[in-house]
């Protein structure tokens, strides 16, 4: 099935595609199935931070290396608008930094005319927050990015977002885990 939608349906459309809702395990597979001049969109559904960093993140480092200039094209410069549905849950993958470091914070890096970032839950309440109070102010910076809906773990991380950091943001959404504060921390408003 996915050979037929590949080889044969995706060549017929891929002129007027603008947008791909995908499985990260069917990703690359797709996007490397034909050239989309019109792509602006991804959603990539059912994305868990072990299974999709590999197709997702884990291009970071390969951008620069890839042979194949079209995937790279796609990431770095036609995705405008991501929007990843999230099904990890949010005790089990360890430190709200680390994850932050690993997932959030590299998607900014690979998608470099990224203007929307929308994270949500599939059908788990809660998954990992965004933190950033302890991570440097470059760890999640953009300088395209306008919109942007996801969870944070503290008040201080949601302050965090607002200290100029994210330079073009006119939007923010936030669901806030904790209304904890630090003191300690300067935000730069």
């Amino acid at each position: 099935m996915l050979d037929r939608f590949c080889n044969y349906i995706l060549p017929r459309i891929h002129y007027n595609v603008k947008c791909l809702i995908v499985e990260p395990t069917y990703m690359e597979r797709i996007l490397l199935a034909t050239h989309y001049p019109k792509l602006t969109e991804l959603k990539i559904f059912n994305f868990q931070r072990d299974s999709s960093l590999h197709y997702l993140t884990g291009y970071v480092s390969l951008l620069f290396n890839l042979d194949d200039s079209s995937l790279r094209h796609i990431f770095r410069q036609q995705i405008k608008k991501l929007d990843l549905i999230n099904k990890d849950r949010e005790r089990a993958v360890g430190s709200w930094e680390e994850y932050t470091k690993r997932v959030y914070a590299p998607i900014l890096t690979c998608f470099e005319n990224l203007k929307h970032l929308n994270v949500v839950e599939r059908s788990i309440p809660v998954y990992p927050g965004l933190s950033l109070r302890y991570l440097p102010s470059s760890t999640f910076s953009s300088s395209t990015l306008t919109y942007l809906c996801i969870n944070v773990i503290t008040w201080t991380d949601c302050l965090c977002l607002l200290d100029g950091r994210l330079k073009q943001l006119s939007t923010l959404i936030v669901k806030i885990y904790r209304m904890d504060t630090d003191s300690s921390i300067d935000h730069n408003l």
